[in-house]
């Protein structure tokens, strides 16, 4: 109990310290472009790579680990129950929204260490040059690491809240990046994607239909987004069975 009480001191106060109330404007505003670049608008980044034949496969991969995120992050968010900040702890309020989910783990930090560890171990991993590829990923765990700060800044998470969120997203990112290097051994031999991975490409594809109520229904640029996800999911699937994918 005494050991729990410690955290939780320590807890807000790092939560004080990286606090951004009175901070100057420009910081704040880097802080709330950081968030909001998580707020729905990653999903851009699977455009490019479900737009190539070439790196579809692994788009739509990305898009399924960042989908468990989501999963993961709605099961485990009232699973703890935890307050946010401004509702708990005296002093801070929100710099940013009204945000009224539960607080423990972090979504965004979730969801950004999802992206950049998929990412950068995939390019390590597949790059000719490895030097090369190691200072490319360094941008990627720049904005994942800005992004979860940002959510202790702007006063809506704990720091255990982000810790928390990081190493769950890390570690499904990294999943995810074991199972799509599995897939380009297996495209490399069989021509195609396996069985498993079709199958997950096809109910993925129904989920998005169902989510937007049906195909072609909803508006604006995240839906245009989700929409030529699922046409890609699908097209995966059409392509993958004309080649004659045998399962792994």
């Amino acid at each position: 109990m005494q050991m729990a009480r410690a955290l939780s001191d320590l807890d807000v106060r790092l939560l004080h310290a990286v606090y951004g109330g009175g901070a100057p404007r420009w910081l704040t505003l880097l802080m709330v472009a950081l968030t909001v670049s998580c707020s729905g608008w990653e999903i851009a980044i699977l455009v490019p790579l479900v737009a190539s034949q070439r790196t579809r496969l692994l788009g739509l991969l990305l898009a399924l680990s960042m989908t468990a995120t989501g999963v993961a992050s709605m099961v485990l968010k009232p699973a703890f129950g935890r307050l946010r900040p401004p509702f708990a702890v005296s002093g801070v309020h929100s710099l940013y929204g009204s945000p009224t989910s539960w607080s423990f783990p972090s979504g965004h930090a979730m969801v950004s260490f999802t992206i950049a560890t998929f990412l950068s171990f995939l390019m390590v991993d597949q790059a000719r040059h490895k030097p090369t590829a190691a200072a490319a990923v360094i941008p990627l765990l720049a904005w994942a690491l800005g992004v979860s700060v940002s959510r202790i800044f702007l006063g809506v998470h704990y720091p255990s809240d982000v810790v928390a969120g990081a190493l769950v997203g890390g570690s499904i990112g990294w999943v995810g990046y074991r199972y799509a290097a599995l897939e380009l051994d297996h495209r490399k031999t069989a021509g195609g994607a396996s069985l498993a991975t079709r199958g997950m490409f096809s109910g993925a594809a129904r989920a998005l239909d169902d989510a937007r109520g049906g195909p072609g229904s909803g508006r604006g640029t995240k839906t245009t987004v989700a929409r030529a996800v699922g046409r890609a999911f699908r097209a995966a699937c059409g392509s993958a069975g004309s080649r004659g994918s045998s399962p792994t």
